[in-house]
């Protein structure tokens, strides 16, 4: 086997692993040797008070061992309690990342075989046996996390220490012999067990950061999954609320329209002037109807299916308010309506203007739907401040001292799949889809429509446009210019 692929993968770290080992596996560690320093410190407060307590008894080889396994535990345990008051502090302050968590870690593994090692040692005065150490070299494997490369480090500094003080208390030259090599046994058992058990948390950790992911992108899929359902419950309602208009307010006015016909061609309603007049007038307001509610249910299809073309430019507001007025003259007069245009000339804005035309259309004629014989529709327009965005505005409003809007249909104003119309002053019949599509093309023109009403007062809407930049005038005035030459030029 290749040996830098094997090292590559038995010891080196990925870069998943490396977030794995700062961010699970510290944690874990540094939680675990709080855990344990609070079973450390008891043990080895009681071994020093026993020993003390039988300090006396026995031969001066014995008192000298029992001195010993005061000692050391006594250090062992000063030791112990400033690692765990340094533990709290970085588990507190969520300092797991840091080098000081890193030097912990590592002085806790490498202290415990030193720790079993210095007991061995003393423990050759009485007793010629390993068991210490080979207990502290299996515990910070089953207990602390290390990569195996650092194990193996700790694990012979550890045993360097064994071999060392071994040699001080053990005076028997074949018995020293025989725990050293125990001893290489005792801490390549650390060594395997530090391996295998490091590989195998890795694998759980990287299984449960693989589970987290999927979890994560299930939710993520469940979310999008909700919008789409949203979105297709939207449509459905849309859809309904289509084929309701289709086979309602459309069907309305055209079997009215059909009624007038057949009236004038049978004479039901007599041969008088005066009579052929009024059915005219009626079957010209039943058509005109039928064909603005036509218009609007043909644009709102387009909208629904992204099939309006989107083409914004410099545009006069006053000019585009007046072409508005002259289309409808002819509706208000039948109401004795004025139209006021207070929108001063210059005023330009950048929108698409079919769709702002078809703003003012539809918010027009609803005022003089709604507004009694005599009254008076306003079109004013009051600058205001940059947009969310950060671009300067203008606000348009079309005021009129109608009948008003009733105050719980406001709420359901701009919901397809709520019947909110009401018929006018007149009985003229309406779908609601003007409104709809009004605050569809004033967002998609980058502005925002509202509303406010007062039953029997009247009715203000307003929406904003973006005001045409210097740029975007310098670029008109370019292109004027341009086409004024080529005008010259082909004369």
């Amino acid at each position: 086997m290749n040996i830098k692929r094997f090292l590559g993968k038995h010891l080196l770290l990925s870069r998943a692993d490396k977030s794995i080992l700062e961010n699970e596996v510290r944690h874990t560690n540094l939680q675990r040797i709080l855990v344990l320093s609070f079973l450390i410190l008891p043990v080895s407060a009681a071994h020093v008070l026993l020993f003390k307590a039988q300090l006396n008894e026995g031969t001066p080889t014995e008192y000298r061992w029992k001195m010993g396994i005061i000692y050391a535990h006594s250090t062992f345990f000063l030791l112990v309690l400033v690692i765990a008051g340094l533990t709290y502090y970085l588990k507190k302050k969520d300092l797991s990342k840091t080098k000081l968590a890193k030097a912990i870690i590592g002085t806790v593994f490498l202290l415990m075989p030193c720790f079993g090692a210095a007991l061995t040692a003393i423990d050759q005065l009485v007793n010629a046996s390993i068991n210490a150490f080979l207990i502290t070299c299996i515990a910070p494997a089953l207990i602390l996390q290390i990569r195996p490369m650092v194990a193996l480090v700790l694990y012979l500094v550890s045993y360097g220490a064994f071999f060392v003080s071994l040699g001080y208390y053990q005076p028997d030259d074949a018995l020293l012999l025989t725990m050293r090599v125990n001893g290489i046994s005792a801490t390549g058992i650390g060594i395997g067990l530090a391996w295998v058990l490091w590989r195998t948390n890795m694998m759980n950790y990287r299984q449960s950061r693989q589970i987290l992911a999927q979890q994560t992108a299930l939710e993520k899929n469940n979310a999008q999954l909700q919008l789409s359902t949203q979105h297709l419950a939207d449509a459905n309602s849309a859809k309904d609320k289509l084929f309701a208009i289709v086979s309602h307010d459309l069907r309305g006015p055209l079997q009215s329209t059909l009624q007038l016909s057949k009236m004038m061609v049978d004479n039901t309603a007599g041969d008088s002037e005066e009579s052929r007049q009024r059915l005219s007038l009626l079957q010209y307001k039943s058509l005109q109807n039928t064909s603005r509610l036509l218009e609007n249910l043909l644009l709102w299809a387009r909208s629904q299916t992204n099939q309006i073309p989107f083409k914004p430019a410099v545009l006069d507001v006053h000019q585009t308010v007046k072409e508005t007025l002259g289309y409808l003259q002819s509706m208000a007069s039948g109401k004795n309506i004025s139209l006021q245009n207070q929108v001063k000339p210059q005023v330009l804005a950048f929108a698409d203007k079919e769709m702002v035309g078809t703003i003012f259309r539809n918010l027009i004629s609803n005022a003089i739907k709604f507004t009694r014989l005599g009254g008076q529709i306003d079109i004013l327009v009051e600058s205001t401040g940059p947009s969310e965005e950060g671009v300067p505005s203008i606000l348009v409003k079309v005021q009129d001292n109608g009948v008003g809007i009733a105050e719980k249909s406001l709420a359901y104003l701009f919901d397809i799949s709520k019947k909110t119309t009401s018929l006018g002053t007149q009985n003229e019949a309406g779908s609601g889809l003007g409104l709809i599509l009004c605050k569809e093309f004033v967002e998609k023109n980058g502005g925002t429509l509202g509303v406010e009403s007062e039953k029997g007062k009247g009715t203000c809407i307003s929406f904003t446009l973006p005001l045409a930049s210097k740029e975007q005038l310098h670029a008109l005035e370019k292109a004027n210019n341009q086409n004024l030459l080529k005008g010259m030029s082909s004369n």
